[in-house]
């Protein structure tokens, strides 16, 4: 997003489409194992990486069956839920401790009647 009144709005759009490119996204997860937002970037051998292999077959896989979780965005979840999964897949923390967490955040926004709550069904 690039803000209507932004200095310089052609400069934003431009910075967004050339960081966007499908070279930018294949660079980006060639140097990070790490997948991008534009389909198609990352070949078969995932880079060398098999762990960025096995998602993008994964994915792939998957066809129209892939969705996103909200939650964290929707609710405002997400300075406790990014450093409880960094935390986690770090191992610094349990399986049961990162869903105790979890689940204490989560009944902490349940329990708010201020918070807006979204059915997706």
């Amino acid at each position: 997003m690039v803000p209507s009144k932004a200095a310089n709005g052609a400069g934003g759009l431009e910075f967004l489409r050339v960081m966007l490119s499908k070279e930018q996204c294949e660079n980006f997860s060639k140097l990070t194992s790490s997948m991008t937002i534009v389909k198609d970037t990352i070949p078969e051998d995932g880079f060398g990486s098999t762990g960025l292999a096995s998602v993008s077959s994964m994915i792939d896989a998957a066809g129209e069956d892939v969705f996103t979780f909200n939650f964290t965005d929707w609710y405002g979840m997400g300075d406790d839920f990014k450093p409880l999964w960094a935390e986690f897949l770090n191992g610094d923390i349990t399986a049961d401790e990162a869903r105790e967490r979890s689940q204490a955040a989560i009944d902490k926004v349940r329990e708010d009647d201020s918070i807006e709550k979204f059915d997706v069904e």
